[in-house]
């Protein structure tokens, strides 16, 4: 089947593939991102997803909703320092979780990771 490609429509903007392949690859040879993702709404007040991405789908015992590829995107460590709590320019990156609750995923500088493998 052809892909079936709806970007004009007021809501639903898709496109549909049906090959083992992905149906869309976004890919820059420069140094600029492939793709950025914008979000300009407000703020909200509950856990409701206003950000940029959202992943739809189900994770299962054998697959996953986010995958990370290539040699530099993750990296194994010997020591994270969680405990001292004083490690500047640590972050973190918050998430709608499916129970409709926030959670949080770390983002730490360098100095508080020791013993990278690349």
């Amino acid at each position: 089947m052809a892909d079936l490609v709806n970007l004009a429509a007021e809501s639903g903007r898709n496109i549909i593939g049906d090959d083992t392949t992905p149906t869309l690859e976004l890919e820059n040879t420069s140094t600029a991102p492939a793709l950025k993702l914008k979000n300009s709404s407000t703020v909200p007040a509950n856990a409701s997803l206003y950000g940029a991405l959202e992943l739809v789908g189900q994770s299962t015992a054998s697959s996953s909703m986010l995958r990370i590829s290539g040699t530099q995107a993750f990296v194994s460590v010997s020591t994270i320092k969680f405990t001292t709590g004083a490690v500047a320019g640590t972050g973190v990156i918050r998430v709608t979780l499916p129970n409709g609750t926030f959670g949080w995923i770390p983002v730490m500088p360098d100095s508080a990771v020791a013993g990278i493998a690349v």
